[in-house]
């Protein structure tokens, strides 16, 4: 993957410049890793918005998708190639069709968002069976899954009081995919063990 060769090459340079010690290169090479997928993915993302006429949407595609994401987790694909693919095949079909489909499908949008934000207040966070997490980093992300379902719910209803229909009755529609990994996280690998967990959390 690109990623994975440019962060290996920076951190390979890094070292050599003795400003890192080759012990800490995992922790380098990961966050390396890590900024050059999410910038990758948002530029290519807002290309293809840009090429669509789809910018704003666009944008607003990210800004549901990217913290849900990070705060909520899902499920995971059994390798990196699936994962790129499908993140990007999906990415691209959302930004492409979901204007026109949430157009034609308006009327499901409020009951959209309600369901939506049950399930990651209930779910979230959904952790990977590979990489548990602390009780105390499960509990942080809780709270940050669910203080951005408000934020969600707020941007709704701006959009609502400000008149601007094409934007809320798009905005809820930005959230199935993320639930739906939620959902599918929760509910495989063990995820039945961890909605317990998740309500001791509360």
């Amino acid at each position: 993957m690109l990623s994975s060769r440019l962060s290996k090459k920076i951190v390979t340079f890094l070292i050599e410049s003795n400003i890192i010690t080759a012990k800490e290169q995992d922790a380098y090479l990961f966050c390396f890793m890590y900024i050059i997928d999410m910038l990758l993915y948002i530029s290519i993302s807002l290309f293809v918005g840009f090429f669509v006429h789809h910018v704003f949407y666009t944008f607003l595609l990210l800004c549901i998708i990217i913290p849900f994401r990070m705060f909520a987790g899902g499920i995971h694909a059994p390798n990196a190639t699936i994962c790129y693919f499908l993140s990007y095949g999906l990415t691209i079909f959302m930004i492409v069709f979901l204007p026109i489909i949430a157009n034609k499908l308006k009327g499901f949008a409020f009951p959209l968002l309600l369901i939506e934000c049950f399930c990651i207040f209930l779910f979230a966070p959904v952790e990977s069976p590979n990489k548990p997490l602390s009780p105390t980093h499960k509990q942080d992300l809780k709270r940050k899954s669910r203080f951005f379902v408000s934020f969600y719910i707020m941007s709704y209803f701006l959009f609502f009081l400000f008149h601007q229909h094409q934007y809320y009755n798009y905005l809820p529609f930005c959230g199935i995919i993320p639930t739906v990994s939620v959902l599918l996280g929760t509910f495989t690998n063990g995820g039945k063990h961890d909605v317990a967990k998740n309500r001791n959390l509360r």
